[in-house]
């Protein structure tokens, strides 16, 4: 600015003549930008998290060229599970699609990761421990859909313990998600998810979201909306921590027709998943809740 100006007048709102410029239409705005008044001196530029195009918009303001970032980590999936079969087979009696498999796979790239699918394993120790294996060795942290419960086909915690995995937990009191293990060995990381398609879907959500953007450096808090219950929930059971899908209207929280953790198709017009604490067994129409966003 030359000394002694206080404003700038816009090109559009001035006239030239004859090498003089005159103002023929009042400057409504001052049109100064001051020092620091971007960032000031000190101020840090950025969190750390995904950059997106307005955060490298930033870095390359102040000069940077490059900067340091984590390494992204690879993710293997593996689908358990004798009567499963991928998209594009005819399926025979007893038989349904692998939906797991693609929606983990989906999650993963959605959050910026990277994924490598090992596709269906039977329920087959030898198979399993073979497959297991090798996307321990190939892979940063392994996603198992199915085989941790308590049948006789859930092979995924003893397999685990006989390649050398520690199992850190097995079972939380969520619901859905029950059965969920988490294991480690060595560098590599273990999730042994429920087969069922919800429970796979919300402690990807909850739990392996969480622990993905932790490897990633970036200390994730999740997207939440508020509103009113639009109708009275109510449960028998509230010995565990449930979520249930929702839909948003405005302010109206409107509970989803939602059968348990095999109704998959429930999540479609799903916005949302509210919390039913443990030991509450009803929630009132016109409480304020809070909405976890998908």
């Amino acid at each position: 600015m030359p000394e002694g100006a206080d404003k700038i007048v816009r090109v559009e709102y001035t006239r030239e003549s004859g090498g003089w410029m005159t103002v023929v239409e009042p400057e409504p705005y001052a049109n100064i930008i001051h020092r620091a008044e971007n960032l000031k001196a000190g101020d840090p530029l950025l969190e750390p998290k995904m950059l997106r195009a307005q955060d490298i918009g930033v870095l390359a303001s102040q000069g940077y060229e490059t900067v340091p970032v984590a390494a992204v980590p690879l993710v293997g999936v593996i689908t358990t599970g004798s009567e499963l079969r991928p998209a594009g087979q005819q399926l025979q009696a007893g038989e349904i699609y692998d939906s797991n498999g693609p929606q983990l796979c989906a999650q993963v790239q959605a959050m910026g990761a990277q994924w490598r699918n090992y596709g269906v394993v039977p329920d087959d120790p030898e198979q399993l421990a073979g497959a297991i294996d090798r996307a321990l060795r190939d892979c940063d942290v392994l996603l198992l859909s199915g085989g941790v419960s308590m049948g006789d086909p859930d092979y995924v915690p003893g397999v685990l313990k006989s390649l050398g995995a520690h199992i850190v937990f097995h079972r939380l009191a969520v619901k859905p998600g029950n059965p969920t293990l988490f294991a480690r060995r060595d560098d590599s990381f273990v999730f042994g998810l429920p087969g069922n398609p919800v429970s796979t879907f919300i402690i990807f959500e909850v739990f392996v979201k969480t622990f993905l953007y932790r490897r990633m450096g970036i200390s994730s808090k999740a997207l939440m909306a508020s509103g009113a219950l639009a109708e009275t929930i109510k449960r028998r059971d509230a010995q565990r921590l449930e979520f249930r899908p929702v839909r948003l209207e405005g302010r109206r929280i409107i509970p989803l027709s939602y059968h348990g953790s095999s109704h998959l198709s429930a999540l479609r017009e799903a916005h949302g998943l509210i919390r039913m604490e443990i030991g509450t067994t009803r929630i009132e129409e016109g409480s304020e809740l809070h909405v976890r966003l998908l």
